[in-house]
């Protein structure tokens, strides 16, 4: 998952955040254990001013070429090319059925959904089980230890940096498109959501620390706040909704 398209799900927690206490997350407080904030607040402005400079301008053109339409059909190939990750992250929890169900979804989407760029396994049943290697290391009870920025990555922690690096490692010279060409196409995704909470937050770094370690912990224990069961968003080869994409299923 790109630390854009995870912002999706942290920027559907503003609302609530704003409501709770700094620290409340979906099961109870969050610990923000930050000790390098000293060193990690100077990477947050670098990795900020390349996206208010670099990032978000290129991304409104993107979104401009591509349209509606043509972001979600990219991100779609990129969540589809992300299956080796959930498929092992969901093996890792020893989550069969799950595995089973995404090794489905991708062929179906691969083949007659051209790559992934349609999404025909949503409608007839195969959910998408948002998992990666992470996500495993925190069901095993691994703390996600101190809070990180990393320079031109973007927010993380101990453990999912770890995690992270074992998911490219299994997307192999594909994570790099992943990284560049995805990032992006996320980042076109969220450009209103982040420029309301830039507006909104008092203090923008603590708002990003909060909000992503609230939707990893709600995603290691399976509480996602946009989780739902596969819905039928679009049809086979016509994307002309404005609709999100389905999101994790709980897990039963």
């Amino acid at each position: 998952m790109t630390p854009w398209k995870l912002f999706l799900g942290a920027a559907a927690l503003a609302s609530t955040l704003a409501c709770a206490s700094p620290s409340a997350g979906p099961s109870g407080p969050v610990a923000e254990y930050d000790p390098v904030e000293g060193l990690n607040r100077p990477f947050f402005s670098l990795n900020d001013g390349l996206d208010v400079y670099v990032i978000e301008p290129t991304a409104k053109g993107w979104r401009f070429i591509l349209r509606g339409p043509g972001t979600r059909a990219v991100d779609r190939f990129f969540t589809n090319l992300e299956f080796p990750i959930r498929f092992v992250g969901n093996l890792l929890q020893a989550e069969g059925y799950h595995a089973t169900e995404e090794f489905g979804r991708f062929l179906v989407n691969t083949t007659v959904g051209i790559a992934g760029f349609f999404d025909p396994a949503t409608p007839i049943g195969l959910g998408l089980y948002e998992e990666d290697v992470g996500q495993a290391f925190g069901s095993w009870g691994i703390g996600p230890g101190a809070y990180l920025v990393i320079p031109l990555l973007g927010p993380s922690d101990v453990r999912d940096f770890i995690g992270g690096t074992a998911d490219s490692a299994l997307l192999g010279p594909a994570s790099i498109a992943r990284t560049t060409i995805g990032n992006l196409n996320s980042r076109a995704l969220v450009i209103e959501e982040v420029d309301e909470i830039k507006e909104a937050s008092l203090d923008y770094y603590a708002f990003v620390r909060n909000a992503y370690l609230t939707t990893r912990l709600a995603l290691v224990e399976n509480r996602d706040p946009e989780a739902s069961k596969p819905q039928v968003n679009d049809s086979l080869y016509d994307d002309v909704s404005d609709e999100a994409e389905p999101k994790e299923e709980p897990k039963p």
